[in-house]
């Protein structure tokens, strides 16, 4: 690489306005005045005979050109800049003004070195070996100047991004995902095992959401432009009889992290350490996962906790349980590990084991479903969510799985527990007996069919939409206090403080009364002294929680001296 690296240099151009004048531009989103003369930089490989491949618009950016800055004053390559410090060894270049040859459409120029002989002084010149095939998720390596700065290496994530395969073999266009900046422009891509030339860097897209930047096969621009690489197979892949495990789930993880939307990325995070959990990348996975957790929802917490325990064997699964219920007492998951400690309990002894006061019990499968607000209890399992309803513990008879995502019912898109809830519900009202069921179990889509009974009569009692309880407020000049809950905050109401058994959590958001938006703490205690005043019973509240909105029913109560 470093011996590649000495024929990899920064190219300084200097742009003029035919008057010189300055212009007004507008540059990745950013409108400002550019002087004339203005320097502006790329990167530039060294060919045989003194020549320089780079990009086209290294010379004739489009937005430049329209601006004014139609002339190339002066141009000058300059090799060995590896350190700001240390410019001793900077070999200087003069650069003619008017290119060899160009292609527009590949971005590519080749330019001449005049007044010296660098591939004497240097040595050589860049390997004339070019790889013309390009495969997905190929390691790649790259030597650029970003942003005018001493020579930098791009490698580790560099590679030929996952979404080349979408495009047709005979495209020249070449996607991937080596970090680059302005400056970089017209950097070589190489092979990290071979080190031949693959493409041709010219332009960004990267960002921490996704996207990739952009590129010419090094074959079209030499088809084009006739360079003089030699065409240089790609090793064959290594052939694996057996599939590896540590592999695979580097390739999953790989693919994870990749995705756009912060939910995809979750679910294919939690299905990495879920399908591989012994192996290095879960353990990746997992810390990515506590990253992307808020620390203000020991619900989210606690199911996260849950899902890696669910992924251990014997005592080591048992520990992890026990560990989750002391770091998240109250929490549904926690209730869930209580109930899977007490089913592991059991099924080692031949006689039952009680459950302890507290512990949540699963349904039998011919029992009624039932929903507390959270947790969807049904065909002897546990299922929870919102987006994606996930079972979170199973018996052993159950039809479910733990682990398991519940993706339709009777045809229909699951969006919650609650929703899957009335659906269950619904058909077991009209007695239909059996509902089927569609989940996602370990990559696939299996059919299920739940047996249902009739729905008890204290359905009405579930939190769908229960009313808080009755309470006197006080308001301090900075929280409000009604009953067990707390609200506070200085741009928007928040929950601060919550009881075991209030029905709001804290981190959740009060954003409207009576439909009203609602602003700050001050505004709401207003609104509640008012209603108070003039005997008003109740308020309705909308709350906000992850995304989601919901009304509950607020009894107004009485001011606190």
């Amino acid at each position: 690489m470093q011996d590649i690296a000495r024929y990899i240099g920064r190219l300084d151009v200097c742009l003029m306005t035919p008057d010189g004048k300055p212009r007004t531009v507008t540059l990745n989103g950013q409108t400002r005045t550019l002087k004339s003369p203005q320097m502006t930089t790329c990167t530039a490989a060294l060919l045989p005979g003194n020549r320089l491949l780079t990009n086209n618009h290294c010379y004739y950016n489009d937005v430049m050109v329209a601006a004014g800055f139609t002339f190339v004053q002066e141009a000058r390559i300059n090799f060995g800049y590896t350190a700001a410090d240390f410019t001793g060894d900077v070999k200087t270049y003069a650069v003619s003004t008017r290119e060899l040859a160009r292609d527009e459409k590949l971005d590519a120029m080749v330019l001449q070195i005049f007044g010296a002989d660098a591939n004497e002084a240097l040595g050589g010149h860049v390997p004339m070996v070019m790889q013309p095939r390009v495969r997905p998720r190929r390691a790649l390596t790259m030597i650029h100047h970003p942003n005018g700065d001493p020579q930098q290496f791009s490698s580790g994530t560099c590679q030929v991004h996952p979404d080349q395969s979408k495009l047709p073999e005979e495209a020249s266009q070449l996607r991937h995902s080596c970090e680059t900046t302005g400056g970089s422009s017209g950097s070589l891509l190489l092979d990290a095992r071979s080190l031949a030339v693959v493409g041709l860097h010219n332009q960004g897209g990267l960002h921490g959401r996704g996207g990739f930047n952009g590129g010419h096969k090094i074959a079209a621009v030499e088809a084009a432009l006739g360079l003089g690489f030699q065409a240089k197979a790609a090793p064959e892949p290594v052939v694996i009889p057996k599939p590896d495990p540590e592999t695979l789930a580097q390739e999953a993880l790989t693919e994870a992290l990749q995705l756009d939307g912060i939910e995809a990325r979750r679910a294919a995070l939690e299905n990495v350490v879920l399908q591989f959990p012994d192996s290095r990348a879960a353990r990746s996975a997992g810390f990515t996962l506590d990253l992307m957790i808020s620390k203000r929802d020991p619900e989210v917490e606690a199911a996260v906790a849950l899902t890696k325990a669910l992924s251990l064997q014997g005592a080591a699964q048992t520990q992890a349980l026990s560990d989750l219920l002391q770091a998240y007492p109250g929490t549904t998951a926690a209730k869930s590990a209580s109930t899977f400690l007490t089913t592991a309990m059991a099924s080692k002894s031949d006689t039952p084991v009680a459950v302890t006061d507290g512990l949540a019990r699963l349904e039998r499968p011919d029992e009624a479903p039932r929903f507390d607000g959270n947790t969807l209890f049904v065909a002897g399992a546990k299922l929870t969510g919102h987006g994606a309803v996930r079972v979170v513990g199973a018996d052993p008879g159950s039809v479910f799985r733990t682990g398991d995502m519940v993706v339709r019912v009777g045809g229909a898109t699951v969006e919650s527990a609650a929703s899957l809830y009335l659906k269950l519900s619904g058909a077991a009202r009209k007695m239909q007996g059996r509902m089927n069921v569609e989940v996602l179990r370990n990559g696939r889509n299996l059919g299920v069919t739940v047996r249902l009974s009739g729905v008890e009569q204290e359905v009405g009692a579930t939190l769908l939409s229960r009313a808080l309880a009755d309470g006197d407020f006080r308001f301090d000049g900075y929280r409000l206090s009604y009953g067990e809950l707390e609200f506070g905050g200085s741009v928007a109401v928040e929950v601060i403080g919550a009881g075991e058994t209030a029905r709001l959590r804290v981190g959740d958001r009060v954003v409207s009364v009576d439909g009203e938006p609602v602003r700050s703490v001050p505004a709401f205690y207003l609104r509640l002294r008012k209603a108070s005043g003039q005997g008003k019973s109740n308020l309705r509240l909308g709350v906000a929680r992850a995304g989601r909105t919901w009304s509950v029913t607020m009894p107004v109560g009485r001011l606190k001296p």
